[in-house]
C-alpha cells in the first residue's frame, strides 16, 4: 500500500472518508495520516482526524490535487531549537502536509527535578527551528506496531 497526499482514502475501523492532508512520522510510533473530510451539505469544512496509516484503505489511487512535494531536512532524534520562542529539545516527529509545509515535533528538555508532564511536546515550522545535526532527512520505515510488514513502505 502506498499512500500519498491527496488520495481519497477510508479509516476502516470508524469509516471516516475524505482526502489526505497529512502524513505524520514519530520517532517511537506508528506513522499516522490526517483524513480531511469534504465539505458538509450545510457548507462547513468538514473534520480532520488523524489516524493509524495501517487501518487506512485507499479508495481512489489518484490524487484529488497534486500535492506540494517537500521532503524534510532534519533528522528525527535531533537536537533543535526553536529561533522564535527558545525552547530546545529532541525532534520526535515531522509532519508533511498537502500545502508543502514541513512541521516538526519537538519534546522539550525536561530540567533537573521539573516533572516531565509539564514539558509537553510542542509543532513548530521547519524554518523557525535551528538544528544541531547534520540536516538529512530520515523517513521511518518502522512502525514499531503489530502490522510492521504491511507498512515498511516510503510514503509521500
Amino acid at each position: 500500500m502506498d499512500i500519498q497526499l491527496g488520495q481519497k482514502v477510508v479509516d476502516k475501523v470508524t469509516g471516516f472518508k475524505g482526502v489526505v492532508e497529512h502524513i505524520y512520522y514519530p520517532l517511537h510510533d506508528s506513522i499516522k495520516v490526517g483524513i480531511q473530510a469534504p465539505i458538509g451539505k450545510d457548507g462547513k469544512m468538514g473534520e480532520c482526524y488523524t489516524v493509524d496509516v495501517v487501518g487506512v484503505q485507499i479508495l481512489d489511487k489518484k490524487p484529488v490535487v497534486k500535492a506540494v512535494k517537500s521532503q524534510p531536512k532534519y533528522k528525527l532524534g535531533s537536537k533543535a531549537k526553536c529561533t522564535i520562542t527558545g525552547i530546545e529539545g529532541t525532534i520526535v516527529a515531522y509532519i508533511l502536509y498537502l500545502n508543502g509545509c514541513v512541521h516538526y515535533r519537538v519534546q522539550p528538555k525536561v530540567p533537573k527535578g521539573e516533572k516531565p508532564e509539564d514539558y509537553t511536546v510542542q509543532k513548530f515550522p521547519e524554518g523557525s527551528l535551528k538544528v544541531e545535526e547534520p540536516k538529512t532527512a530520515h523517513i521511518p520505515t518502522s512502525t514499531g506496531g503489530p502490522k510492521e510488514k504491511i507498512t515498511k513502505q516510503r510514503l509521500g
